[in-house]
């Protein structure tokens, strides 16, 4: 669970670096944008809430080492973001391709929060769950395609 240090300057940089790690399935980047602490959450579409890098470690370790998860490609709409100093939080609306396969996932709504520190921002905490139906349609029309 040695994560590459790395450093994050900007929360967008943060950010850019956790999709790119999650579109590549590359666990070790992903554990890179983390905290350290253990106060650190995550909550997936399941609804089962995380605490602490080890548990999270362990979820994105199941998810991204699935053999079908060789690539992803997420379509984040809707991005809203509130930033101060120390602080900043990203909600979005997310649709995600798994490898070849052209059915969408998702939609996602997903709340991601960063806290900058000596070691520059980090995620501290992630929660994604389902869209519900109304939201699902409208999101889904906006990127369908009619061939």
């Amino acid at each position: 669970m040695n994560a590459t240090v790395m450093y994050f300057a900007t929360p967008e940089e943060a950010a850019n670096a956790f999709y790119k790690a999650l579109e590549c399935c590359d666990l070790e980047a992903m554990m890179a944008v983390w905290g350290s602490g253990e106060d650190i959450v995550c909550v997936h579409p399941s609804g089962i809430r995380l605490i602490g890098q080890k548990a999270i470690h362990e979820s994105w370790q199941t998810i991204l080492g699935q053999r079908e998860m060789q690539r992803m490609t997420v379509d984040i709409s809707g991005l809203v973001t509130w930033s101060s100093a120390f602080i900043a939080v990203q909600s979005s609306l997310e649709i995600i391709y798994i490898g070849n396969d052209p059915a969408p996932h998702g939609p996602l709504l997903v709340t991601n929060v960063f806290m900058n520190g000596r070691a520059g921002w980090r995620l501290v905490s992630h929660h994604a769950t389902e869209a519900n139906e109304s939201e699902s349609h409208r999101i889904i029309k906006k990127h369908h395609s009619l061939h």
